[in-house]
C-alpha cells in the first residue's frame, strides 16, 4: 500500500501540511470488556491498522524535515516523532560522499533508503536504520568503504577464502607485521576443553577446521526417534569421535557463505589493529547479494546538500544520516 499517496489531502495538501490525526485518524480505543472477557485478535485490529498509518506518517514526516520543507518543532507539533531527538538534527555539510554498490541507478534515480527499495539488508556495509541513507564528509573514508566492500566481495564468492586470509595473516600481508595469532586465538577460546586437546593441522582451531571443509559439529543427547529426524537434516556420527553424541552435518551454501563473511570480520578488525587498513565494519549486508554485484557498479559518488536540507551525525566513519535521497543533489563519480 503507498502511503505516502495516501497522505495526500485532495492532492493539494501535502503531508508536511497534514496533522497526524487528520492522517491517521483518531487513535482507537478497545472496547470495554465484560465480566470473564478477554480482547481478541480482532479487537486489536483497528489498532494495528492505526499503528501502521502513524509509522507511515513518522517516515514521510521525516523525508520533508529531510528536504527542509517543514521544521522539526513544526513537525512536532502536527504529531510527527523522530527515531532521535529533535535537537541533534543541523543543516547537513555542503559536500558529501556515498559509496555505492549501485551507481548507475543511483545517477539515474537518485539514492533511496532500504525501505524504500523495500530490503531488510543491503550488499554494502549495512548498518544504519532502513529509513535512512549514509553520508561521509571524508572522501578517503568513502575510497576505504569501496576498497572494503570489493574485498568483501571477493570473500562472498569464493576468490578470497579462509586458506588465503590465514596466509596473508600469517605473511603479514596488508598490515605492518602478522595478526594471525590474533585471529586463530579468537576462535581457539571458542572452542571446547575436549577440542582444544585435540591435535589440529597446522595449529589450526576445529572450529576453522571444519569451515574450511563445509561442515558443523554439535553434541547432542539423543532422545527416542530423534535419530531418524537429524539422519533427513542431514547429521551423521562424526567419524572422528568415539562418542555416540558428537554429529556433523555439511553446510549449505548460504551458511557456509555467511560464516566464512564471519571470519572474514574478525579477521579484518585484527589486521586493522595491526596496521592495516580502517575496518568499516560490516553489519546487515546481504552476503550472497554482495557476490553478484558487477565491479562498475561499486563506486564512490559525490553530492551536495540542497537548501534547506537536515540530517544528523554519527560518531564513526565521519558519518551523517538523512532521510531523503531528495535532500541532496549527484555532483561526480570519485572513484
Amino acid at each position: 500500500m503507498n502511503w505516502y499517496k495516501m497522505s495526500q489531502v485532495g492532492e493539494s495538501k501535502p503531508i508536511w501540511q497534514t496533522t497526524k490525526e487528520d492522517f491517521a485518524g483518531p487513535y482507537p480505543k478497545l472496547r470495554d470488556l465484560g465480566e470473564g472477557e478477554k480482547y481478541s485478535e480482532e479487537d486489536f485490529g483497528p489498532h494495528n491498522e492505526w499503528r501502521k498509518k502513524e509509522r507511515a506518517y513518522n517516515s514521510q514526516m521525516q523525508k520533508a524535515v529531510a528536504e527542509g520543507k517543514i521544521s522539526p518543532e513544526e513537525a512536532e507539533k502536527m504529531g510527527a516523532r523522530f527515531e532521535m531527538r529533535k535537537e541533534k538534527l543541523k543543516p547537513l555539510p555542503s559536500i558529501l560522499y556515498h559509496t555505492t554498490t549501485s551507481k548507475d541507478k543511483v545517477i539515474s534515480e537518485g539514492l533511496k533508503t532500504r525501505e524504500e527499495l523495500s530490503m531488510s539488508f543491503g550488499a554494502g556495509l549495512g548498518g544504519g536504520t532502513s529509513e535512512t541513507i549514509s553520508f561521509t564528509t571524508d572522501i578517503n573514508i568513502a575510497i576505504n568503504i569501496k576498497r572494503a566492500i570489493l574485498e568483501a566481495k571477493n570473500v562472498s564468492s569464493g576468490d578470497l577464502d579462509i586458506p588465503k586470509m590465514i596466509e596473508m595473516a600469517r605473511k603479514g600481508d596488508g598490515a605492518k607485521k602478522p595478526w594471525i595469532k590474533e585471529v586463530l586465538d579468537y576462535y581457539r577460546n571458542q572452542d571446547s576443553e575436549y577440542d582444544k586437546e585435540r591435535i589440529v593441522e597446522n595449529g589450526i582451531p576445529m572450529q576453522i577446521q571444519l569451515l574450511m571443509n563445509k561442515e558443523i559439529r554439535n553434541s547432542f543427547f539423543f532422545l527416542k526417534g530423534d535419530e531418524e529426524k537429524l539422519k533427513s537434516e542431514g547429521w551423521y556420527h562424526d567419524p572422528e569421535d568415539d562418542s555416540p553424541h558428537i554429529i556433523r552435518r555439511k553446510l549449505s551454501n548460504e551458511e557456509y557463505v555467511d560464516r566464512v563473511f564471519s571470519f572474514f570480520k574478525v579477521w579484518s578488525a585484527y589486521r586493522e589493529k595491526f596496521g592495516g587498513p580502517e575496518d568499516p565494519l560490516f553489519f546487515t549486508s546481504d552476503v550472497l547479494g554482495l557476490s553478484k554485484i558487477p565491479n562498475d557498479q561499486i563506486a564512490v559518488l559525490e553530492f551536495k546538500a540542497k537548501p534547506g536540507s537536515v540530517g544528523y551525525q554519527e560518531m564513526a566513519l565521519g558519518e551523517w544520516r538523512t532521510w531523503s535521497g531528495s535532500s541532496v543533489e549527484f555532483v561526480r563519480i570519485v572513484a
